[in-house]
């Protein structure tokens, strides 16, 4: 085997733990969405940032505030407004959002933001590692953070970290019955370029039953491209395998293991699951192996190709 087929850091404790982790049947006493009171429009409340009326445009701006990202298709097109004070407004509002500042914001997340701004490495880590243990509360502020433009230098050991504080805190979740909020911080994991981080939540959500779900919608945003589509694919090759779907990804992951040396074990590990030998048979060189022609000839011969692996092993024998 290349590499581990799941990273099992979490697994040990989860699998023994299955009635926590799966998912769970809805609450019959939550409140159901069509009682719920409907959410103002936000083209409306755009259009309120216009008003000659002071109040209006206080009121407008909170309530677009308060719908999150309901609203940022509408502000992203008033961002460009030629009324200034309908851009100014509608620029300040996704100004926070980029940053995960809601309304709701606790003081102490937004502690940590400022913390995470600094572009100091170690507070950077120490930050997430805060947001982590404040729970899913902290997720929207972390996915907002964790989505900004760093560099490469910095965005691997940020998500890197972010894998083994996550594999520190995701035990406990799952222990007091709160396997929904531990998917929520594993998924932080399917933005970054962390191998182990996007195994780990591929490995909970085959747990929980839910891999060809999350699957699907990991496909429709890769496919939708834009900047996050390469962590996206990574995600994608891990949750459809997680849900069985081996062949399915094989051209995706030689795609990403031709473009980052870190996936290359996950995708020779694929490999091995689709029982492809023959293209392993070529993939032997810088493989940790005590020979590389007797382990070429071992694949060549569980790819049927008997007659290749004898002349692999002539060749040794002759030189």
């Amino acid at each position: 085997m290349t590499g581990p087929r799941f990273p099992l850091a979490l697994a040990g404790l989860i699998l023994s733990l299955p009635s926590a982790v799966a998912e769970q049947p809805p609450d019959p006493a939550a409140p159901s969405p069509a009682t719920a009171a409907p959410a103002p429009d936000p083209d409306r409340l755009v259009r309120d940032l216009a008003s000659p009326v002071f109040g209006v445009r206080q009121k407008a701006t909170k309530e677009l505030w308060r719908l999150g990202d309901r609203a940022r298709p509408a502000l992203l097109s008033a961002a460009g407004s030629d009324d200034p004070e309908v851009a100014k407004r509608a620029g300040d509002i996704l100004a926070k959002f980029s940053w995960g500042v809601l309304p709701d914001t606790p003081p102490e997340v937004l502690a940590q933001i400022a913390e995470f701004r600094s572009g100091d490495s170690a507070r950077m880590k120490a930050a997430v590692t805060a947001l982590v243990k404040a729970g899913r509360p902290a997720v929207p502020t972390l996915r907002a953070l964790l989505d900004k433009d760093l560099a490469a230098d910095a965005r691997g050991p940020l998500f890197d970290h972010l894998c083994w504080t996550l594999r520190r805190e995701v035990p406990g979740l799952v222990l007091a019955g709160r396997a929904d909020d531990a998917e929520a911080l594993l998924a932080l994991n399917a933005a970054g370029p962390s191998v182990q981080g996007v195994g780990d939540y591929a490995v909970f959500l085959h747990l929980r039953g839910r891999a060809g779900v999350v699957a699907k919608e990991l496909d429709a945003a890769h496919r939708a491209g834009g900047p996050a589509a390469p962590a996206t694919a990574r995600a994608l090759v891990f949750a459809r395998r997680a849900a069985g779907d081996v062949d399915g990804v094989v051209a995706l992951a030689a795609e990403l293991a031709g473009k980052d040396g870190a996936f290359v074990s996950a995708y020779e590990s694929l490999l091995e699951d689709a029982g492809r030998w023959g293209d392993l048979a070529g993939r032997v060189d810088g493989f940790p192996s005590n020979s590389h022609d007797g382990l070429k000839a071992f694949r060549l011969r569980l790819a049927g190709k008997a007659a290749d692996a004898d002349a692999v092993l002539a060749a040794v024998k002759d030189a």
